[in-house]
């Protein structure tokens, strides 16, 4: 787009600190999904797609509710939900079904992705 010929995909991935990961979140650049996209992709994969590709604040309240709260329904209650800085993760919204749910939102410092983000520095370095 705008020239460029770039299209982007947003994986959204999470895990616990005992090593388990959650299903992939995956955001598409487009209008609607399309079903080829999906097949034979990781199991619980959810795909969703936005105009640019990107996580919005509409996306991200989306996985937070219909995959992250599912998936750790049976674990105890308060939880840590450590996070990168984009602005998508943060709103009243947000904030508030974290409260209800007793989730403890936490967003690292901006530019400190090399040394603070568990995922960037122990998984994916």
């Amino acid at each position: 787009e705008g020239g460029s010929g770039k299209c982007f995909t947003t994986v959204v991935l999470g895990g616990s600190a005992a090593g388990v990961a959650l299903p992939p979140y995956i955001v598409y650049a487009a209008k609607n999904i399309n079903t080829s996209w999906c097949q034979q992709g990781p199991s619980r994969a959810m795909y969703r797609c936005s105009n640019k590709g990107w996580i919005t604040s509409d996306l991200f309240l989306d996985w937070f509710e219909n995959l992250f709260l599912l998936e750790t329904a049976h674990i105890p209650r308060p939880l840590l939900l450590l996070m990168d800085n984009l602005s998508a993760h943060i709103s009243i919204k947000a904030i508030e079904m974290a409260q209800k749910n007793q989730i403890i939102l936490l967003c690292l410092p901006p530019n400190t992705t090399h040394a603070l983000q568990p995922l960037d520095v122990v998984t994916f370095g």
